[in-house]
């Protein structure tokens, strides 16, 4: 049972046997229904040598010199674990802070670092470099102490970096989450708090500060400060990376929990409580904080309006209006900029687009005509 217990499955496996999982397996309980474990049969070398200490002390003792067998294998622990926690995004931010290196590597170094025989090997290859005849038997505890640290030495040198254990601390928070089962918690009052109501307008503020302090620092700011004719394309990366400064630690300042407070503050003019928020949500956001709409409304929604005002003035004008299988098209295309930001010839590749016919069936119906389109579908409908 032990060794199925340490067999590792990824994300999709585990949820085939277990609905509840969240990510990939990371731990299992061996439950001894009879008592077969009453006598050692195997010996058991567990990594975790210091439970009571945070990740984020175990990388500051390691930056430090600390470098002790416990910390370093309770640290390669923690990182092997986080690895399968964490989704792409967290990992590659991860990965760029280490110079390339993956978070699982850096832990799986940490404990190759300590692997016994390959110390002794680095330390009689040391010694023959030196003209010295050693076997493993005439080794000296010092030449094989120097050989260990050597080794540790250069697997905790990423951990020099304050940016690479800010970075992997900021995951771990952003991961967490501690789910108390036994002090369970009772409704004692409906309705909003004096303390939640602040909490709300201090989001509120923050928000706006943020906004006001960064907006020539990050380019999807930058787009709304700018006047309607001097912006360029407001893209998904942009608005991506915009979020990931917003939702990091210490700002926290997700979507969802800023629709919320603007929910709770300017109930009035907020729409769209119900419905499940989406990144580009964050456009919309951002515009009622600026105050260039007057009520926030989900992204999608202000699309679909403006899609409507936009293609009603296009067949006014021109001599033939739209036909009904361009029309099909547009709004496929308008539903690619409601979550996405925008569209362009690649977008064509994607799943939706490609399946009624891509970039080929949409230029055989509007011919030269499509790139312009585009290019003012993106400003009419984000803008």
């Amino acid at each position: 049972m032990k060794g199925r217990g340490v067999r590792s499955l990824d994300g999709d496996s585990l949820k085939r046997v277990s609905n509840s999982a969240e990510g990939a397996k990371s731990r299992f309980v061996l439950i001894d229904a009879v008592g077969v474990e009453k006598s050692l049969k195997t010996e058991s070398r567990p990594l975790e040598k210091k439970p009571g200490v945070a990740l984020k002390d175990l990388l500051q003792g390691v930056a430090l010199g600390h470098r002790d067998d416990d910390t370093v294998l309770s640290l390669a622990n923690r990182l092997v674990r986080l690895a399968k926690q964490l989704d792409d995004k967290a990992q590659a931010r991860i990965e760029k802070a280490a110079n390339g290196i993956p978070v699982a590597e850096l832990g799986k170094s940490l404990i190759t670092a300590l692997n016994p025989d390959a110390i002794v090997v680095a330390a009689l290859a040391t010694a023959k470099a030196q003209g010295i005849t050693r076997t493993e038997e005439t080794l000296l505890p010092e030449e094989i102490e120097a050989a260990r640290a050597e080794r540790v030495a250069a697997a905790c040198a990423p951990f020099d970096k304050p940016e690479l254990r800010d970075e992997i601390e900021s995951a771990r928070r952003e991961r967490e989450q501690l789910i108390d089962h036994l002090n369970l918690d009772q409704v004692t009052f409906t309705g909003y708090s004096e303390e939640a109501e602040q909490a709300a307008q201090n989001t509120i503020q923050t928000f706006a500060d943020y906004i006001a302090q960064h907006k020539d620092e990050i380019a999807a700011l930058g787009f709304f400060y700018q006047q309607p004719y001097q912006r360029r394309q407001l893209t998904f990366a942009m608005i991506e990376e915009l979020h990931q400064h917003l939702s990091k630690p210490p700002l926290l300042l997700t979507t969802e929990r800023l629709w919320s407070a603007y929910a709770r503050v300017k109930s009035r003019q907020v729409k769209g409580t119900d419905s499940r928020r989406q990144l580009t949500d964050l456009v919309s956001l951002v515009r009622f904080a600026l105050g260039l709409d007057a009520e926030l409304k989900p992204f999608s929604e202000q699309v679909d309006k403006r899609f409507q005002e936009w293609i009603f003035r296009h067949n006014a004008q021109r001599a033939t209006a739209f036909t009904p299988e361009q029309t099909d098209w547009l709004r496929l295309m308008k539903e690619h900029i409601a979550s996405s930001c925008s569209i362009c010839r690649d977008d064509f590749d994607y799943a939706e687009l490609a399946g009624k016919g891509g970039l080929q069936k949409a230029w055989g119906l509007f011919g030269q005509q499509l790139d312009w389109l585009m290019d003012e579908m993106n400003q009419e409908l984000v803008a």
